[in-house]
């Protein structure tokens, strides 16, 4: 049960983090204009925060399948021994 709640505010996490790059990448390519000036920012920064943001989301997805295989040992480890 720990597992499936861990793993769902890890997916809620990512999904957050891609939601702020698309943002990220639709504000440094000038298609929207975004509060916080993120399309104002000098070149360096702005790879920063991209690639900041990548790395995130990477270990959030990481972290999922981390978390599923513990929920399949966990669930596994429930199961009555049939034999």
């Amino acid at each position: 049960m720990r597992a499936r709640t861990l793993r769902l505010g890890i997916l809620a996490g990512t999904a957050f983090l891609l939601y702020l790059f698309g943002a990220y990448v639709l504000a440094s390519t000038g298609v929207a204009n975004l509060p916080l000036s993120f399309g104002t920012t000098d070149a360096f920064r702005g790879f920063v925060i991209g690639i900041t943001l990548l790395v995130l989301t990477f270990l959030g997805v990481l972290a999922t399948g981390v978390l599923k295989k513990r929920q399949r040992n966990e669930r596994a480890q429930s199961l009555p021994n049939t034999n």
